[in-house]
């Protein structure tokens, strides 16, 4: 939701159009989202596990970390996708 709030919050705004004007172009516009996107899922992801972990959920003990990290990262991976889909179909 972070990710989806701040890219409608660039779209209101118009700070594509004026990273158009100053030279910057659409792939560089997107691939910071990627990463941006990327940089938060795992983010996210790491700290879901290690509240499970404290908290002492059987799901998170018993459950290998990386099995765990590819379940949740995809998860958030994909809410990244919807968003970045919809805000491309989204008017002002």
């Amino acid at each position: 939701m972070i990710v989806y709030d701040e890219m409608i919050r660039e779209k209101v705004f118009r700070l594509r159009f004026g990273l158009l004007v100053i030279g910057c172009s659409n792939a560089a516009f997107w691939i910071s989202w990627v990463i941006t996107g990327i940089v938060f899922s795992i983010a996210m992801t790491l700290m879901m596990i290690i509240s499970g972990f404290a908290f002492g959920f059987d799901f998170f003990t018993l459950t290998p970390f990386y099995v765990l990290f590819m379940i949740i990262f995809s998860s958030c991976i994909t809410y990244v996708s919807m968003a970045a889909a919809l805000v491309t179909v989204m008017s002002n």
